[in-house]
């Protein structure tokens, strides 16, 4: 796994990208590794709604930080086209603070935004892009599988290329 610290966050306000602002960043490969931060709501096992952080995540984003699946896997090319019932990945701290480090979560299904959803893997301990995420949702066709989710993205970021201007 690739040390996080490597990912470039870029928020979006809008359209705008305002760390850009004046600069060209030179991209890892096209489509741009990406996510898209939002908030989503966590209903399991009869329990109250919880608000949880999520991200939209396009199809190389696990492989361009490197990232295996801590238990399970990760999700693969068909589950980001749209799916009758869509997949998600954990956080490691998700894991072991809703589901009480419990392998047997692998296969479960859990309501998203009113939506079931099922978990399909864990990330390993230490990969948290974006910063507090719960759970990672491939990002679909514009019929977006989060039927609740905004439209515009909280924050949204890519991975920006080895020797980029713009890269610490």
């Amino acid at each position: 796994m690739r040390d996080p610290a490597s990912w470039s966050a870029v928020l979006v306000l809008g359209l705008a990208l305002t760390s850009c602002v004046g600069k060209q960043p030179s991209f890892r490969e096209p489509p741009p590794t990406s996510y898209s931060a939002t908030r989503l709501q966590l209903e399991m096992d009869g329990a109250s709604p919880t608000q949880v952080a999520g991200a939209v995540v396009t199809a190389d984003f696990f492989r361009s930080a490197d990232v295996r699946a801590m238990i399970g896997r990760l999700m693969i090319g068909p589950e980001y086209e749209r799916t009758e019932v869509p997949v998600t990945v954990l956080s490691h701290h998700c894991w072991q603070e809703q589901f009480l480090s419990s392998p047997a979560v692998i296969g479960r299904r859990v309501t998203l935004d009113g939506r079931p959803t099922t978990i399909v893997g864990v990330a390993p301990p230490g990969f948290d892009v974006p910063k507090g995420t719960c759970f990672w949702l491939p990002r679909v066709p514009i019929a977006s599988s989060v039927p609740n989710a905004s439209p515009q993205p909280v924050a949204e970021g890519s991975r920006l290329a080895q020797g980029s201007p713009d890269r610490g």
